[in-house]
C-alpha cells in the first residue's frame, strides 16, 4: 500500500506558508516533482501539477476542504480549484451555519463507505460542493456516490472519479461512529 500525507505549516493567518511532505512508497518521486513544479499551497496554488498527477493516476482522498479543492472554484474566495470535478463550492443554505455534528449518509454507492458500514458521518463545514454538468458528460451527478442533508440542503457527501475520492465529512471522526 502507498500512503502520502501533506503537513502544511501555516504562518501569518494562512497567507504565507510552507509545504512539507512525508513520503511513503513509490509516490515519493511523483510528489517531489509536483512540489518542484509549483504546488505551493491553498491560497495561491498552481493546480496544474497536482491536477496532472491526479488525472495521471495518483490516488487521492480529499477530506472536507480537500474535497472542495477538487472542484472548479469556490464562492468563498478567489482562485481556481483543481477542476477534477465540474462545479463550484457554495455556502450551505441553512439557518445554522457552520454545520458541526452528525448527519446521515443517503443513497450510498461508494464502496469504501459501504464496506465501513457508515450510515452517519461527522461534519464541520460551512461550504459544500455543487456539481455542474461537464461539457463531455450527460450527468454531472454521476460523480456523487453518497449524499447528505443539512436543514433541507442536500449536498454531495462523497464524490469519486477513479482513484480520486472526496469526502465532505471527516472519516477519521466518523468510524464506528466517531473516535
Amino acid at each position: 500500500m502507498r500512503l502520502m500525507t501533506f503537513d502544511c505549516g501555516f504562518r501569518s493567518l494562512g497567507v504565507e506558508y510552507t509545504w512539507r511532505a512525508r513520503k511513503y512508497g513509490k509516490s515519493q518521486n511523483r510528489l517531489a516533482h509536483m512540489l518542484d513544479q509549483g504546488l505551493n499551497g491553498i491560497i495561491s496554488f498552481s493546480g496544474a501539477p497536482m491536477r496532472a498527477a491526479l488525472l495521471g493516476g495518483l490516488p487521492c482522498l480529499g477530506i472536507c476542504l480537500g474535497m472542495q479543492l477538487l472542484f472548479d472554484g469556490s464562492d468563498e474566495g478567489p482562485g481556481d480549484g483543481l477542476g477534477i470535478f465540474p462545479g463550484r463550492v457554495s455556502r450551505l443554505q441553512a439557518a445554522r451555519v457552520p454545520q458541526i455534528g452528525w448527519n446521515r449518509l443517503e443513497d450510498v454507492r461508494e464502496p469504501l463507505a459501504l464496506e465501513a458500514g457508515l450510515d452517519i458521518a461527522y461534519y464541520a463545514n460551512s461550504f459544500v460542493c455543487r456539481p455542474t454538468p461537464d461539457a463531455g458528460s450527460e450527468n454531472a451527478l454521476a460523480c456523487v456516490v453518497a449524499w447528505s442533508e443539512h436543514e433541507q440542503d442536500r449536498f454531495p457527501a462523497v464524490v469519486r472519479r477513479g482513484q480520486i475520492v472526496g469526502a465532505q465529512f471527516h472519516p477519521e471522526k466518523s468510524s464506528a461512529p466517531g473516535v
